[in-house]
């Protein structure tokens, strides 16, 4: 593969001296903060970092939380064992065909399809230089840092202590302690499914984004395999080297970096080796492996520049056949097209006249009546208070009502202290009617204020103004929905006169020509000259059903009838492995020469769809939007005739006589036009 890949899963990193590097100090390195803010490692930039799961005590900074994990390691090298690892870590190589935000977009699915992002504290860095020895590439990289505790959001601990406090469970089965740390990161199996994720995450960028270069995680053995299975030996060949070392030390030692240049040149003047590779010690190897590498991918790069330009030249021959052949399809409207349209303008037109009348329903609601004007706007004027007062003298009016209702009743002398308890029903009944009264008079001073202020009148000029737009506008959707209903009523009344009539019978067709060639399209997709061509008898026929001693195909020079030619059974035998014609005979098929959405021709001719070029893409609109003019012009011919029975003169019946007969064909091969005879009712 010509473009880069890499996916390495590291435990916690060690110094050049074998020694454990401080958790802390390698995440402000990758991220470039603390002391490493500003420092440029040799060209290296940082382009991007981010950090999740942090917990709440480490105050949403991902230092905080390294910090903790390093104390935590040292705890564990004094107490349990030497090699104790706070971290763990991902290298992986991105793409420098494909843009930041979409290698971010990358890196954050890798860390979804692991695990990571749900279950892990982690912190990751992208890192971009140009590439040391070649001037053409860029080395853009990340780093994934992830602590191996499995965090449960239902259970979250408070302090770093409690956090990485070893795990264990209580009598009940019950977690307590810390967080159980995750093991499968320690096993190879889960390291090759980590990077089969990684290519195919890359894979499917690069795809979307319409680049041909791909990444494998299969060894080079592997893909070299593949590929002169492919019969690919060209790229093949190339995949037959060792993999690269990394080189990291080379950059921190000039006289290292001579020696590669030094080495790449050789390579490039294609001059052996003077010692075969198993004889050299661990730096020439390493430095001979490297630029061995280096010269390799140049190499496949052109091989890919080559095929680049050999495909670019093909595709745009076959763009502009393809283009051709888009703009001289003619734009054709059958009866299917019309009740198709008409069937999806009913639903559309039904759904828009229900949010209409909810519209109009809301509207309505909140439209007053004339007499209403004046509480409203005594309401706007007083605030609440209005409405406040409204409703407390109401309530005392009724109280009061329902009491003196009850004095037939308390005038009944067989009662037992009837006169004492009469006399407290009066007292009663009189308190309650004063404060009705007061209630009213304090109800009808503060509308009697209310509309001796200046801005009364004001007020109710504007409640007029609003209840009269609101009026406007149920009487604008009142409008609307009977101009939907008549659409709707009319379609109906269109699709009843075409329920008898066969769906693709054809209404309007821009020119077709008047015999079949080799240039015309099946079901208006398939040119004829892509198919299998036989001769017999002096006719060339064009064959539909491929390698078979029976198949069906069209005659090249039958006379196009309604966008239609006659089909034909045929008959062959195979020779020395060729297909002889032994008979013809017609059929009562006919094969469209239109797009038709019935057809099964299609799909039973193996079409390879052409690339969908930005050329090929403004063709197939143009087409589109002249189908589209010709469905919508024709529907509203017969909207405004009133007649939707628009029928082709396809019938050469009434044009027998000879000097008809040169008319008859001008309408008919110069253009199709819709005639509209009169509805007869």
């Amino acid at each position: 593969m010509a473009t880069s890949y890499r996916c390495n899963l590291h435990p916690h990193g060690k110094t050049k001296d074998g020694k454990p590097i401080d958790t802390k100090l390698h995440y402000q390195y990758i991220c470039r903060e603390g002391k490493y803010q500003c420092i440029r490692n040799h060209g290296e930039d940082l382009r991007h970092k981010s950090s999740g799961n942090i917990p709440s005590w480490a105050n949403e900074s991902a230092s905080n939380f390294w910090e903790e994990a390093e104390k935590n390691r040292l705890k564990q090298k004094y107490h349990d064992r030497q090699e104790a690892r706070a971290y763990r870590e991902f290298e992986l190589t991105l793409q420098m065909e494909l843009s930041l935000d979409d290698n971010i977009e990358c890196v954050e699915k890798f860390l979804e399809q692991t695990g990571i992002k749900e279950n892990h504290m982690y912190s990751y860095a992208i890192h971009e230089r140009p590439a040391r020895h070649d001037k053409d590439m860029i080395n853009i990289h990340a780093h994934i840092m992830f602590d191996e505790h499995i965090i449960e959001k239902d259970r979250p601990l408070p302090t770093p202590e409690d956090f990485f406090k070893r795990y264990s469970k209580n009598k009940q089965g019950e977690p307590v302690g810390g967080y159980k740390k995750d093991r499968r990161f320690h096993d190879r199996p889960f390291l090759l499914t980590a990077r089969k994720i990684w290519a195919d995450i890359i894979n499917e960028k690069l795809k979307e984004n319409g680049i041909d270069e791909r990444v494998s995680h299969e060894t080079l053995k592997k893909q070299q395999a593949d590929l002169y299975n492919k019969g690919d030996y060209e790229n093949g060949d190339l995949l037959n080297r060792e993999p690269a070392p990394k080189m990291d030390e080379i950059y921190r030692n000039p006289k290292l970096i001579e020696e590669v240049e030094a080495k790449i040149k050789q390579y490039e003047l294609r001059i052996p080796d003077r010692k075969p590779l198993k004889e050299m010690d661990f730096i020439e190897r390493n430095i001979s492996l490297y630029a061995k590498d280096i010269v390799l991918r140049r190499a496949a790069r052109q091989i890919q520049w080559n095929h680049k330009k050999r495909d670019e030249k093909f595709f745009k021959d076959k763009t502009e056949e393809e283009i051709k052949n888009i703009l001289e399809s003619p734009a054709v409207v059958t009866v299917q097209d019309i009740q198709e349209y008409l069937t999806e303008k009913i639903k559309a037109s039904e759904e828009q006249i229900k949010k209409t009348n909810n519209e109009y329903r809301e509207i309505k609601k909140t439209i007053l009546k004339e007499e209403w004007y004046h509480s409203v706007a005594i309401q706007k004027m007083s605030g609440n208070e209005y409405k406040k007062r409204r409703k407390a003298y109401i309530e005392a009016k009724k109280i009061y009502e329902e009491e003196a209702a009850k004095d037939e009743k308390m005038l009944d002398p067989t009662i037992p202290n009837f006169q004492e308890k009469y006399m407290f029903y009066m007292f009663n009944l009189r308190k309650l009617k004063t404060d009705a009264e007061q209630k009213k008079a304090s109800f009808e001073k503060l509308k009697r204020d209310c509309m001796e202020r200046k801005e009364y009148q004001r007020i109710i000029e504007e409640i007029k103004k609003e209840n009269e737009k609101k009026q406007k506008e149920i009487k604008v959707l009142m409008g609307k929905t009977k101009t939907l209903q008549k659409e709707i009523d009319t379609a109906k009344e269109i699709l009843n006169d075409f329920r008898n009539i066969k769906p693709d019978t054809i209404l309007f067709s821009e020119p077709l020509p008047k015999q079949l060639t080799r240039d015309n399209k099946i079901n208006g997709t398939i040119p004829l000259k892509k198919l299998k061509a036989c001769s017999y008898k002096g006719n060339i026929y064009y064959i539909f059903d491929g390698d078979k001693e029976s198949v069906k195909g069209v005659r090249i020079g039958d006379d196009i009838i309604e966008g239609q030619v006659p089909v034909y059974q045929i008959e062959r035998k195979q020779e020395d492995g060729k297909y002889y014609i032994t008979k013809v005979k017609p059929t009562e098929e006919k094969q469209f020469l239109y797009k038709n959405k019935n057809a099964k021709t299609t799909n039973e001719l193996k079409q390879q769809e052409p690339k969908a070029t930005p050329e090929i893409k403004k063709a197939s609109a143009q087409q589109e939007q002249r189908q589209s003019s010709a469905l919508t012009n024709t529907i509203d011919r017969m909207i405004e005739s009133k007649d939707p029975l628009i029928r082709l003169r396809w019938n050469e019946k009434e044009n027998k006589e000879a000097n008809a007969m040169e008319e008859a064909e001008k309408r008919l091969y110069e253009a199709w036009h819709p005639a509209f005879p009169p509805r007869t009712r």
